[in-house]
């Protein structure tokens, strides 16, 4: 889009008629246009104008101008790149705008960067709230943290200190709301009775049962939801009788309110209307206060009718409003007071010789800030935001307007709200209802009674039912076994084989290389069975009611995807448990084994089976299996994977965190998830069921990768391995991979969820392993393997030519991360080394060859200029017509070497063209103009169809002001390069002097001569292009003026 087409526009607003100019201050505005709404140009930004007016009647600003630049930027990933060019190129000395908190949230992120003031009128996000962050962000509206303290004002006002809660969990509006409510709750001393809350449009049944529980408990109800859900709420409240006078319900969302300022959400125009009218009559509904006293209410309602016909003037030029009869905005008078806010602060900097571009230093200028603002009063706390005042409003009044029964100051130190009206309550005595259900004397008796007789007869039963079961259990212990009846055998290489006594790699790069010195497990014969021994380090245990029926339900197990649990034998000090011995193995042996070959299928195969026996422990006694791992999953002659080594934890040695030395034990935590490393207490108990799906991410890796993945985990961290670094797996399996590992176990699926995952995405996942190997065996002997290899090579052919396109349109590192689906952060770089290059007289030669040839030309040298820069750690970022453009240090940083890079490049560069020949004139000398600069710039992906790798920032206009301004067969650089180069040392420069640079005025540049250490010998030919088709060639890319200022470089 160009950007006329983005609606940037410059105004220039002239002040009243003075002699004498102290200042001229450039404004960056950022809103919507042509939306006509409350954020719309149209229906507000005449605003600015009245601001300045008022400013210049109270003395402010009379001998000062300024300048606005405007940005209409729709798209929210746009915006920060927006704010980017505003102050860069555009130069502004403050960002006003944007209304949007989502659009805003861009710049918000970007001025910091440049430390520059940045005001919003209407940006009430709480996260805006961050000033560690946004350290120069200043905003004027009311904001969703406030509201907390406006609500507890409402509570001390009338003594509640009882309340429920009902939210629309899905409306972040609501989140907002609640979240600074409850934040006050407890230094105030309310009392959540009832939290309820509901996402999208919940069911009337649902309805009545959130509002059953809240009546229980409390008179006064605290909800928040969108419109049509609040509306359905007070209906069902009413039917419910819940209307009376009894109860009150409290609407905190400042946004429900129309541009007129109408509290109107109860009327839909339908059969419900009456019922809904009624039931709000019992609604106290907060909102942001527009004015104060009648006085102030005058000064509102004349900037909103005055705004419409000031748009058609100049600057605004916009006939919108008044055509068509629209209400001006809203945030109208928040505008106008954020633009009074920037002329109090440019005339504080103007009179003190501060430096008004410096944000941080704005930010203490609001601190316990006040002025006169367009509706009264405006006031700052300690964080840049405005304290706002709010309207407490109700339905009581016997026409269907709201009525404004009292305001809420939330910037006073005491009494905050200030009652209008008397007559705010339908309770039979006019007082306001109390903050609990009141219950008569005999009610109460009847319920206790009734509650004293029902506990006392749970808890007899239960203790009843509880010995019973004790009992029963200690009676028959079937799985207890006698060591006597145990046979030793040898020991074999089976179950956590891979805990490795050797000292492992702390590298984070993968290896095939098997792990030596395995412990092996102890293996027994019992009952004719190969059993494998799991010795307890406990001299004794003590067995709890817990653990019987845990290993009771062990011994019961029944899936082919759990190992048997033998049984156990308690005599001290022969403390162990058996478990039916895996012949192949765990599977930990099976990825070490570099002469087993596992294909897609097979980890399909095994990583179902595994999920599936998790399946069945989760929903087993046990709950979960707390040391799920790789080791502990053993594999059978079918080829069945088994979960072993669960349960029992009686028999485990529960250790804290910081009691673990051994290096052993530290690399076996690596399947234990973040939230247990960083407890302080003990293991829970078999551990969690979201531990045990962090456990399976990480098999998932091993199983995948087949590679050593330890890393290192200390101090309660857990350190996940790279998924950057390996060769491309299903997207789909990756995504369930970091879903099981995510951070926050609340987001980590269940193995439900899981083995639904695996069979939608594998269709492998229906064949059993056998299966597998039998139709395997039947392809080599069918002899197709032939042609599944053949296809295997045309297929990565095919993919080597789409990856080499790709990476000549794009850096490597981008696209990788690109095909990967993720998105590219926009990264600033400190410093970089930017080449520009323009061909001496290429208009002359131009003229002398047909076009086709001029082609040929250009091919030509570009394909020299490619073969230099191949040998160099540089990247190539465009060419447009016969200019060629270079950068090195971005996207991967080298250190300070990158402008040793390009002018080792720039040097050859001239050196190779000395023997250049073109084809179509041999005659004709070809010279190049080099300009070179070193600075920082900001770079990043733009736009999503035809994604643009870009580059941002003065550097790329210096750089090209460098080379305009060269001379042919030189190399042009600045102070900033040649300090670069001498601190790398070795080269020769030679100071050119004082030169007018376009923008800059004058500069002081030099010329690189040349590397003082020698240069291999030239080659004897210059570079054959070979012939090809000619086509028609077309350039997008084009560089404006006679000047050849470069308005963007982007690729």
């Amino acid at each position: 889009m160009a950007r006329g087409e983005r609606g940037l526009a410059s105004f220039l607003l002239l002040g009243f008629f003075s002699f004498v100019i102290s200042k001229n201050f450039h404004l960056g505005l950022m809103m919507l246009r042509g939306k006509r709404n409350w954020a719309s140009y149209e229906l507000q930004a005449s605003a600015i104008s009245i601001a300045v007016e008022n400013a210049r009647t109270d003395g402010y600003f009379l001998n000062h101008t300024f300048t606005v630049t405007t940005c209409f930027e729709e798209n929210m990933s746009q915006t920060a790149g927006e704010t980017v060019r505003l102050i860069t190129e555009e130069k502004i000395d403050l960002l006003l705008g944007h209304p949007s908190s989502k659009r805003n949230l861009g710049p918000a992120y970007v001025t910091p960067y440049y430390n520059l003031p940045h005001i919003s009128w209407e940006a009430n996000d709480p996260t805006f709230s961050k000033k560690d962050i946004f350290k120069t962000f200043i905003r004027l509206s009311a904001t969703f943290n406030k509201v907390g303290l406006a609500t507890v004002a409402l509570f001390s006002e009338f003594k509640w200190n009882v309340t429920g809660l009902l939210i629309q969990a899905s409306y972040d509006v609501c989140l907002h709301a609640m979240n600074g409510f409850l934040g006050k709750v407890d230094e105030n001393n309310i009392t959540v009775t009832s939290y309820q809350r509901f996402s999208e449009i919940p069911t009337v049944s649902e309805i009545d049962a959130y509002l059953n529980i809240i009546k229980k408990t409390s008179r006064i109800v605290f909800i928040c939801a969108e419109d049509d859900n609040f509306r359905n709420i007070m209906i069902r409240a009413h039917r419910l009788g819940m209307t009376s006078g009894d109860y009150v319900f409290i609407d905190p969302n400042f946004l429900s309110n129309d541009d007129h300022y109408r509290y109107s959400t109860w009327f839909k125009n339908d059969s419900d209307d009456v019922i809904s009218r009624e039931a709000y009559r019992h609604v106290i509904h907060l909102t942001a206060a527009r004015w104060f006293d009648d006085e102030s209410e005058r000064r509102h309602m004349e900037l909103l009718r005055t705004i419409p016909k000031r748009m058609t003037e100049i600057p605004w030029n916009d006939s919108i409003a008044l055509n068509e009869g629209l209400f001006p905005s809203r945030s109208a008078a928040t505008l106008h007071d954020s633009m009074y806010l920037a002329i109090l602060w440019w005339e504080h900097c103007f009179k003190n010789g501060l430096d008004h571009r410096n944000g941080t230093e704005l930010f203490k200028f609001t601190h316990k800030l006040s002025y006169n603002g367009t509706s009264g009063k405006v006031y700052f706390d300690g964080n840049g935001d405005k304290q706002p005042a709010f309207w407490v409003e109700d339905l009581k009044n016997t026409s269907d307007e709201t009525r404004l029964v009292g305001i809420i100051e939330t910037y006073k130190d005491s009494k905050l709200f200030t009652l209008w009206e008397n007559n705010l309550w339908l309770t039979s005595d006019g007082l306001a209802p109390p903050s609990t259900p009141v219950y008569h004397t005999r009610d109460i008796i009847i319920s206790l009674s009734a509650v004293v007789v029902f506990l006392i007869a749970v808890i007899i039963s239960g203790f009843y039912i509880r010995k019973k079961k004790y009992d029963m259990q200690i009676l028959k212990m079937t799985w207890k076994i006698d060591y006597i009846d145990i046979s030793m055998k040898k020991s074999k290489r089976g179950i956590g084989s891979q805990l490795s006594r050797s000292a492992f790699s702390l590298n984070d790069h993968c290896s095939s290389t098997g792990t030596v010195n395995l412990n092996f497990t102890r293996t027994a014969e019992y009952n004719g069975q190969i059993v494998a021994l799991k010795t307890s380090p406990l001299s004794a245990v003590q067995l709890t009611m817990t653990d019987l029926v845990e290993l009771k339900g062990m011994r019961d197990f029944l899936h082919p995807n759990v190992n048997p649990f033998v049984g156990a034998c308690i005599d001290p000090p022969n403390i162990c448990c058996l478990f039916l011995y895996g012949s192949k193995g765990s599977l930990q042996d099976v990825l070490e084994n570099d002469d087993i070959k596992l294909e897609w299928t097979f980890k399909v195969a095994i990583l179902k089976d595994i999920a599936m026996g998790m399946k069945y422990i989760h929903s087993s006694v046990l709950k979960s299996h707390g040391r799920l791992k790789s080791s502990n999953c053993i594999i059978d002659n079918r080829w069945t994977v088994k979960i072993t080594d669960y349960g029992v934890s009686a028999f485990q040695a529960n250790l804290k965190l910081p009691h673990v030395t051994k290096m052993e034990d530290f690399k076996d935590l690596l399947w234990t998830c973040p939230e247990i490393l960083r407890s302080d207490d003990v293991f829970p108990r078999n551990g969690t069921r979201a531990g045990d799906v962090y456990s399976y991410g990480i098999i998932m890796h091993e199983t995948f990768y087949r590679c050593d993945i330890i890393k290192s985990i200390q101090n309660g961290q857990s350190c996940k391995p790279d998924i950057n670094k390996f060769e491309d797996l299903k997207p789909q399996m990756l995504k369930l991979m970091t879903m099981c590992w995510d951070d926050d176990w609340r987001q980590r699926p269940d193995f439900s969820s899981i083995l639904t995952f695996i069979r939608e995405n594998n269709t492998e996942a229906s064949v059993s392993i056998i299966d597998s190997m039998i139709n395997m065996l039947e392809k080599y002997a069918n002899n197709l393997e032939d042609l599944v290899e053949e296809r295997t090579v045309a297929l990565n052919e095919e993919k080597d030519k789409t990856d080499k396109l790709l990476y000549r349109m794009l850096p490597r590192l981008v696209a990788e991360k690109l095909k990967r689906g993720e998105f590219i952060i926009p990264e600033a770089f400190e410093a970089v080394t930017i080449f520009f290059s323009d061909i001496v007289g290429f208009t002359t030669i131009a003229s002398k060859i047909s076009p086709l040839d001029v082609v040929d030309f250009l091919n030509e040298i570009y394909t020299l200029f490619d073969a230099i820069i191949s040998t160099y750690d540089v990247y190539k970022v465009e060419t447009i017509g016969d200019a060629y453009m270079v950068v090195s240090g971005l996207p991967e940083r080298n250190g300070n070497a990158h402008s040793g890079e390009i002018g080792d490049m720039s040097l050859e560069i001239l050196r190779r063209l000395e023997n250049f020949k073109l084809r179509a004139i041999p005659e004709q000398r070809v010279m190049v103009r080099i300009g070179l600069h070193t600075g920082p710039v900001c770079a990043g992906v733009v736009g999503q169809t035809m994604p643009r790798y870009c580059l941002f920032g003065d550097t790329v206009n210096t750089a090209s002001r460098m080379e305009s301004n060269g001379q042919g067969g030189k190399i042009h650089i600045t102070e900033t390069t040649k300090n670069a180069l001498l601190g790398l040392g070795g080269y020769e420069i030679a100071e050119r002097g004082l030169v007018p640079i376009k923008g800059k005025g004058e500069m002081s540049t030099f010329w690189l001569m040349k590397k003082t250490e020698r240069f291999p010998p030239l080659p004897s030919t210059s570079i054959q292009v070979p012939e090809k088709p000619r086509k028609s060639l077309q350039h997008s890319y084009f560089k404006t003026g006679a000047s050849e200022e470069w308005t963007e470089i982007s690729y």
